[in-house]
């Protein structure tokens, strides 16, 4: 079940070296043990409900409420954790979102499946089975790539409500949490930092959403862009790149 907790106030548990944190419980429920998401703009750390504290009383698991006491264990130095905290403007709490850019090892990770340059002769019945099984596979990954295109043309990162979705969807498309983590990493990595080149960066991946190529009028559109943001026509096609990225 989906739920959201605003917190107020956090502090470090000296004794156990996880984080004491005390909030609201806006909507759904919350349970001891669920994996879960901190959150600002973006996700920024993630760990587990250890114990969850209702008027001084240990409870197995609650819904809406005030003044809720949860106590979660981190996965991350509770130092660096806290770095990040104090940073942050609107920390909430969400279940948890592999969509991040954490650097977290993956142990076991299934192999990535390569269909890009797949020969179309087929020598075997079973081989044209796992031909077409790759195939199924990369056009899911590919409508996964759309909808981060779509989530991310705006602001260039993901908010929490953009991630709970795209999580919807990759649960839909069944892609492995894995896989997502990389396509999602991969493709926000390569996302300008620079203000105006973003600017470009988002109007090209727009142009792109429905075609997969640029129309006559798109490109005189955005070659006024280009002029307007002062982006030379090497740098722009440099862009242009890297905002045609395909799975």
């Amino acid at each position: 079940m989906s739920f959201s907790f605003n917190v107020l106030s956090y502090e470090k548990e000296p004794s156990k070296g996880g984080l004491k944190v005390c909030g609201v419980l806006s909507r759904g429920e919350l349970t001891v043990g669920d994996h879960i998401s901190f959150c600002d703009s973006s996700v920024f750390a993630d760990g587990y409900v250890r114990r969850i504290e209702v008027k001084s009383r240990n409870v197995q698991s609650c819904t809406k409420g005030i003044n809720i006491t949860i106590y979660i264990a981190v996965r991350i130095p509770i130092n660096t954790l806290l770095l990040r905290l104090a940073s942050a403007k609107n920390i909430v709490i969400i279940p948890f979102l592999d969509l991040t850019s954490i650097n977290t090892p993956q142990k076991n990770a299934e192999p990535e499946i390569n269909t890009k340059h797949t020969r179309t002769s087929l020598v075997n019945k079973n081989a044209g089975d796992k031909l077409a099984k790759e195939k199924k596979i990369n056009i899911q990954e590919k409508e996964f790539v759309k909808n981060l295109k779509i989530a991310t043309s705006l602001e260039g990162y993901l908010s929490p409500s953009e991630s709970f979705l795209l999580e919807k969807i990759r649960k839909s498309l069944k892609i492995d949490l894995n896989i997502a983590r990389k396509l999602s990493n991969d493709y926000i990595s390569k996302i300008p930092k620079d203000e105006a080149e973003r600017e470009y960066y988002e109007a090209v991946a727009v142009c792109l959403l429905d075609r997969n190529y640029v129309s006559d009028n798109e490109r005189k559109l955005l070659m006024n862009l280009r002029v307007y943001l002062h982006i030379s026509e090497a740098r722009a096609a440099e862009i242009e790149k890297l905002a045609d990225w395909e799975v």
